[in-house]
């Protein structure tokens, strides 16, 4: 099943590229990836009782945040899709704003692990009002998040812990799996990934026009946002 992901999600970002060889293919390639897994497990859970009764028990919800204050892991294409969308979504005074506390978070958090980051207690500078302000192109790994009792994540958000939450575990497997199969396609395609830290990644992105350009000829410019320990 991978192995036809990997391949497709490979001719996807290749036709992508063709078309429009700069940060416009990978923007609409991550788009692609994401709609394709969303619907896969839209249809999963149409055709599977015990993923739908799963997706019944879930207690996330709108203004639902705690685990908004968790180290993100995110491929390379991921952060430029969306540190651009920030640039074209919001007013250019806007950008500067969430840029410079983008900034002053990744001069807090990077190299940190996920426990530390956990006891930190940092939100994501993308909360807006307690909602995420990119939810439409969220990363894979918010994608995946998902939990059976709030109550436990509000605890590990007050004690500062990284907590095993009782979550779906289709849901988390699929979105995971999705991000290890972009990953690799970056990776095949000569280019540098992650997994990246998603708040220094951003950092570089909105801070540097040339990364877009650099890494798609093939430049380590995430560096700095690169996780050395596993996925979490």
């Amino acid at each position: 099943m991978w192995d036809e992901a990997l391949i497709n999600a490979l001719v996807v970002f290749k036709k992508n590229l063709e078309a429009k060889p700069n940060v416009g293919g990978v923007i609409d390639t991550v788009s692609q990836i994401y709609d394709g897994a969303d619907r896969l497990f839209d249809e999963l859970t149409a055709k599977d009782e015990t993923v739908s009764e799963g997706v019944e028990k879930l207690a996330c919800e709108q203004g639902c945040n705690h685990c908004c204050y968790r180290q993100v892991a995110v491929s390379a294409a991921e952060a430029l899709a969306i540190g651009t969308f920030l640039r074209l979504s919001i007013p250019e005074e806007g950008v500067d704003m969430v840029a410079q506390a983008i900034s002053g978070l990744a001069a807090e958090v990077i190299g940190k692990s996920p426990s530390e980051r956990a006891w930190m207690k940092f939100p994501c500078p993308l909360l807006t009002d307690g909602d995420c302000a990119v939810y439409s192109i969220r990363p894979l790994q918010c994608r995946s998040t998902c939990s059976t009792n709030a109550s436990l994540c509000a605890l590990g958000l007050e004690e500062g812990e990284d907590p095993d939450i009782e979550a779906l575990t289709a849901q988390v497997d699929l979105y995971k799996s999705t991000l290890a199969v972009l990953m690799k396609v970056e990776t095949e395609l000569g280019f540098e990934t992650g997994p990246l830290d998603l708040i220094p990644a951003l950092s570089i992105v909105l801070s540097d026009d040339t990364a877009a350009p650099r890494w798609l000829q093939g430049e380590d410019v995430f560096g700095p946002a690169r996780i050395i320990t596993t996925l979490h």
